[in-house]
């Protein structure tokens, strides 16, 4: 029996595969918070769908901030740090 806080914080840490693996494997995963386990059918469907929705979410902000930097790019606001020792790609020595 793996016991876990939410349904929530187990999608945030945990991979789906490994999940399905182990409620394939007879392990039953109680979230304290919801008053669930995955022995449940509800309880599965919960976690499935709160997968696909962290899944997504991740993928719309990965998205938005990829957009966020275009824009600075094409605004001028971001400049890259320039590596030690050198300057607009030319080495500048130590004095």
């Amino acid at each position: 029996m793996i016991i876990s806080e939410s349904i929530r914080a187990w999608v945030r840490h945990h991979d789906m595969q490994d999940t399905l693996r182990l409620m394939g494997s007879g392990e039953v995963i109680v979230f304290v918070d919801e008053d669930m386990f995955t022995a449940d059918s509800m309880a599965a469907t919960v976690l499935t769908a709160a997968y696909m929705y962290f899944k997504v979410e991740m993928e719309r902000k990965s998205i938005q901030q990829h957009e966020m930097y275009k824009r600075r790019v094409a605004a001028g606001e971001y400049t890259p740090r320039g590596y030690f020792g050198y300057a607009s790609g030319t080495f500048i020595p130590s004095e």
